[in-house]
């Protein structure tokens, strides 16, 4: 299995689940990744593993805490998040495909990632 390719509750790969909102997640993803939406959990085995992440990793931190009081046994925060992944040069796609561009969220945070990505 790739990760998060697989539909969610299915299959071995993890679930990658992207807690950043909706424009944020049309500019670019990690690859097999759904942006969080309550609906995905419904039918979710509590310990299938589920790696969160967001730009630079408060809000998948967020994320993966109210998981775990959902009960989910097996959830992880991307390390660096997403603006790190892009700062070491891993793909990156949207829905057109593979993209070399980031949502920098605001200009305070933006800061924080490579220009390039901008």
């Amino acid at each position: 299995d790739q990760p998060g390719t697989d539909q969610p509750g299915t299959g071995r790969g993890p679930v990658l689940l992207d807690a950043r909102a909706e424009a944020e997640f049309a500019v670019s993803h990690l690859k097999g990744a759904r942006r969080f939406e309550e609906s995905l959990l419904a039918g979710l085995k509590k310990d299938r593993p589920i790696v969160v992440y967001c730009s630079v990793g408060y809000r998948s931190a967020e994320l993966a805490e109210r998981l775990q009081k959902l009960g989910f046994t097996n959830v992880r925060n991307l390390a660096g998040s997403l603006f790190e992944w892009a700062n070491e040069g891993r793909p990156l796609e949207s829905s057109k495909g593979p993209v070399h561009k980031v949502h920098p969220f605001d200009p305070e945070w933006g800061r924080l990632l490579a220009p390039s990505y901008h």
